[in-house]
């Protein structure tokens, strides 16, 4: 067999454990909800990342706690861009709804990990997602591990945001 053909095969195999790793578990999205405002967190206090702590990762990273903002938003305007037509996703504090991505795992490559949930005021689910990843490695893989965690969370909104997309129709 030739590189091509394994790389290929390769590739192709990723996607598809990719595809099945990400599990939606609950899903009860209203069409009352259509247009509503939707307040956005992402969580990395319980992550492993490179391996490390949060905290480790911060002392390790010094530019961690400056660039975390701009991870977040990242992540926060893929969905939002994805799902525009349907809510609208930003930093709406008192919304009616929520959306978490608590990531569990980044990756020795900036692979972000993660779980998001969609709740209302009350605290009821009203739509979860496990294992979510941002998809194929792109082809620009910036160098150093915060880059590429800002391209990987951009990555990871927009999945979550075309996978919103499809369970609210």
């Amino acid at each position: 067999m030739s590189k091509r053909t394994i790389l290929t095969l390769l590739a192709a195999t990723v996607m598809i454990l990719q595809a099945a790793a990400q599990t939606v578990t609950t899903s009860n999205l209203s069409r009352e909800m259509r247009g509503a405002k939707i307040n956005f967190k992402m969580d990395f206090t319980n992550a492993e990342i490179y391996g490390m702590t949060e905290p480790e990762f911060a002392e390790y990273e010094k530019d961690w706690n400056s660039d975390n903002p701009t991870i977040v938003r990242n992540c926060r305007k893929a969905v939002g861009l994805t799902v525009r037509k349907l809510y609208d996703i930003g930093t709406h504090k008192g919304a009616a709804y929520t959306l978490s991505v608590i990531v569990t795992k980044v990756t020795d490559e900036g692979f972000i990990i993660c779980n998001a949930t969609l709740t209302d005021s009350k605290g009821t689910v009203l739509f979860s997602v496990e294992d979510l990843t941002g998809g194929n490695e792109p082809t620009f893989s910036p160098g150093t591990k915060l880059a590429k965690m800002k391209v990987w969370s951009a990555l990871v909104g927009r999945k979550l945001g075309s996978i919103l997309k499809k369970e609210a129709k």
